[in-house]
């Protein structure tokens, strides 16, 4: 259990934020949440995975719960989006409307729902917050079934551009939508434009306040200050082509330009293994997952990653042009376009293309220094403050009721 406030201190509102650890995306914009909300007083953020057994403390018997046949299901995803995506993708249309809606909550939803009330109950929250597709409809139920009308309920997309059906439950008080495209996608699934406000995805106060020149952040984190840096990303679980795109770009060596390399392969650890043994021509770090990707980032003169759309929010605020691989099937196939319509990045399909990609971006400084100029056009460094702003507004009208 995750807090916002100094150890012992009550705030005004205490606020449940339903996440889970299904990629990195949910559990980073909750944190995202939680890390904003440390600067107001008033707002105390606790981070509940409903998806997950609920740990004693947030239980009435003060017992860890065992997992559930459907838990570890769940638990399945990053293993499944890093060997079959093709599976996940396949599952994600086939349920991707009402009937695959009303199956999850009539027969697997029933123990989420549980672990919602009990949380409420052991916390006295005043509000709930998802950042989750699979947690709005039981919201709302949970509302229903604890007979509280006034309790506002609140819902943070972490998708920039595909919705999946489950996101829309019309009895949300207010979405938090992640761009236009997504604002539009839900007023399609008949949520009233009131309730709708865009505000971006909600990412870490890092992002926002970073203000260290590239070549600082390189010393700072023991890299040449002089040479370009290419920074290779593929989310939390390391998806994507991270070992043949890294080879592809280091085999540039000797090219017009040198340059240096730092891939990041997060809880794939097969992927950090290959590339330790690799003998590079170019200066490399290989590195697991990492606190500090922030400052990476802000190190790097090029990005590139799988296309989630939280590492896409991460880059765009701060102004770095993107190389985005293939997308997820789902929920990321709409991200590449957007970014590359923006003329804020490039796409790439294979590994040669990657390498292609990034050869062209380093030879030609103006050309990252535009892409990196309509990235921040389209970058919301401020949405995790805005919906807070939201938030508290929904607490203060219920607090009038």
């Amino acid at each position: 259990m995750r807090t916002a406030t100094a150890k012992g201190e009550r705030a005004r509102w205490r606020v449940l934020v339903l996440t889970s650890d299904t990629g990195s995306g949910h559990r980073s914009v909750s944190r995202a949440l939680a890390d904003a909300a440390v600067d107001r007083g008033d707002l105390e953020l606790i981070e509940v995975d409903p998806l997950a057994p609920l740990p004693a403390s947030l239980r009435a018997d003060g017992a860890a719960e065992a997992p559930t046949v459907f838990d570890r299901i769940v638990a399945s995803y990053g293993p499944a989006i890093v060997h079959v995506p093709w599976l996940w993708g396949f599952g994600f249309r086939l349920v991707d409307n009402e009937v695959g809606l009303q199956l999850y909550l009539g027969a697997l939803s029933s123990r989420f729902q549980e672990r919602i009330v009990e949380a409420v109950q052991i916390t006295g929250a005043d509000a709930l917050l998802s950042v989750h597709p699979l947690v709005n409809q039981l919201m709302v139920r949970v509302r229903e079934r604890l007979e509280r009308p006034d309790m506002p309920l609140l819902t943070v997309l972490t998708d920039l551009i595909d919705v999946h059906h489950w996101w829309a439950a019309k009895g949300i008080d207010k979405y938090v939508a992640s761009s236009d495209s997504a604002a539009s996608r839900l007023l399609e699934r008949g949520i009233a434009p009131q309730r709708i406000a865009t505000l971006g995805i909600p990412i870490r106060p890092t992002f926002a306040r970073m203000a260290t020149p590239a070549r600082e952040m390189r010393v700072k984190l023991g890299l040449d200050p002089e040479l370009p840096l290419l920074l290779l990303m593929g989310g939390g679980d390391g998806a994507g082509m991270l070992v043949e795109t890294a080879q592809a770009i280091g085999r540039l060596a000797g090219g017009e330009k040198a340059f240096q390399v730092v891939v990041v392969t997060g809880r794939n650890a097969r992927a950090r293994i290959a590339l330790e043994a690799q003998r590079w021509q170019v200066p490399a770090q290989i590195l697991g997952f990492v606190p500090n990707i922030a400052e990476y980032m802000t190190a790097a003169d090029v990005i590139a990653t799988k296309p989630g759309s939280l590492t896409i929010s991460e880059a765009l605020a701060l102004a770095r042009p993107l190389l985005l691989g293939k997308p997820l099937p789902g929920q990321e196939v709409g991200n590449v376009a957007y970014v590359v319509e923006a003329g804020a990045g490039l796409a790439y399909r294979s590994q040669e293309e990657a390498a292609q990609a990034f050869e062209y971006l380093l030879n030609d400084p103006s050309v990252r220094w535009e892409m990196g100029q309509k990235a921040a056009r389209i970058g919301h460094p401020r949405a995790a403050e805005r919906t807070l702003d939201v938030l508290q507004g929904l607490l203060l009208q219920a607090e009038n009721n």
